[in-house]
């Protein structure tokens, strides 16, 4: 097995785009965190919107960009949205049934995503 300067490239161009592309989705799930904290959203309406940044996301970047930012937004309705506040802990299991399909729904976008770009 050979290693050729063009697919070093290649892979190097791979990783820098998925890096823009995590910190740009990371950025603008920020952004968006912030906005429904100070405008006292809820879970559902927070997942809402989330989905729709994942939805772009996916459609712009790669999996790999989209999967990592899809487990960074889990991160942030489990710590920011819900109940107790500031903490991974999930007390009610509803809301731990509804972060799990969130995370499912947004693997299953950015999977039908990627297949439909290539």
């Amino acid at each position: 097995m050979t290693w050729s300067t063009e697919g070093c490239l290649i892979s190097a161009r791979f990783i820098w785009r998925s890096v823009i592309q995590i910190l740009c989705g990371s950025v603008a799930l920020a952004v968006l965190t912030l906005v429904c904290f100070r405008l006292g959203f809820n879970l559902p309406t927070t997942m809402c919107l989330y989905l729709v940044l994942i939805v772009l996301l996916s459609l712009w970047g790669n999996f790999l960009s989209s999967a990592v930012v899809s487990l960074i937004a889990v991160g942030c309705l489990v710590y920011f949205f819900s109940p107790p506040l500031y903490d991974f802990r999930i007390n009610d299991p509803f809301e731990a049934l509804a972060a799990t399909v969130f995370l499912i729904v947004s693997a299953l976008i950015t999977a039908l995503a990627s297949a439909v770009r290539r």
